[in-house]
């Protein structure tokens, strides 16, 4: 079918609409409204508050959601926040903090490569990384030039 939308969204809780007045107020309602086409078109939210990127990456490979990959025409990806607020709730230390943002960057690159094997004809929007810190953190100078680094490279 030619005009068929199936729109899956997945990520943390800026998927899930945490914040948003309402559920269809969400950027992904939002979004599914603006590329729905027809009453036949589809929407699935797998946003979860607080999941980490490899949790994401965790919950691609069950075969029920691999099904679903198969099938999307849109894809939306919101992930890494999480990943970040741990590490600056955990108090890490700037090596500890490096490699948190290595291993996402990693992730961000799994999840996506998964995505293109299963489905390469899905139109995926992976949401740019933000620094979820404060500014008077001692990370947050460095966080943000790696979160740059990260949203330019992918």
């Amino acid at each position: 079918m030619e005009n068929r939308v199936f729109y899956l969204a997945l990520g943390d809780s800026l998927t899930e609409g945490v914040g948003a007045s309402e559920q269809n107020k969400s950027f992904t309602a939002h979004f599914f409204h603006a590329i729905k086409q027809t009453n036949e078109c589809q929407y699935m939210n797998f946003g979860k508050s607080a999941r980490c990127s490899g949790e994401l990456l965790e919950s691609l490979a069950e075969s029920n959601m691999r099904n679903l990959l198969k099938r999307a025409t849109h894809i939306t990806i919101t992930t890494g926040g999480n990943d970040m607020i741990r590490a600056y709730r955990n108090n890490a230390t700037f090596l500890e903090y490096v490699r948190t943002v290595r291993s996402l960057e990693q992730n961000l690159k799994r999840i996506l490569q998964l995505i293109t094997q299963t489905n390469p004809n899905s139109k995926t929007f992976l949401m740019g990384l933000y620094n979820p810190g404060s500014t008077d953190h001692s990370l947050y100078k460095m966080a943000n030039l790696l979160i740059q680094r990260i949203n330019a490279n992918l």
